[in-house]
């Protein structure tokens, strides 16, 4: 039995409760818990849907690793950076694209409760996961 239908069984809920519950399709849950899919793969949107509805941490719900994987932890960045920069776009100062200060406290706090990692992502961890992001993202 996989970490998720581990999970979703110690809170008692049905496939179809985790269903309603998250807003991920059956057959995704399903794909997942059986193993068909590799819930480590899964988009960091669905991953924190899931462990939303569950009451647990993203990390809880990877297999094989005691820690979110690196590469879990890249896509989450990267699209909790694409919501930042969204957002900041929205509002009317001047924040250039791509000045997300890592070094600031709030920032890393941000990512952190975006992720729901339950201690703040280290500033060297989030430092790596922004020189990744800018070496990709290079124009």
């Amino acid at each position: 039995m996989g970490k998720l239908a581990e999970i979703r069984g110690e809170r008692c809920l049905s496939q179809n409760d985790l269903v309603k519950l998250s807003g991920v399709s059956r057959s995704l849950v399903t794909k997942y818990e059986s193993g068909e899919k590799n819930i480590n793969k899964a988009a960091g949107e669905t991953l924190l849907k899931i462990a939303t509805a569950l009451s647990c941490r993203i990390e809880d719900l990877i297999e094989g690793k005691e820690k979110i994987s690196q590469e879990v932890l890249y896509r989450m960045y990267c699209e909790w950076r694409k919501a930042t920069e969204e957002a900041n776009e929205d509002l009317d100062i001047n924040i250039q694209p791509g000045s997300i200060d890592c070094g600031k406290p709030i920032v890393r706090e941000d990512f952190s409760n975006y992720v729901g990692m339950e201690k703040e992502i280290a500033f060297e961890e989030m430092l790596k996961l922004e020189r990744q992001w800018e070496e990709e993202h290079k124009s």
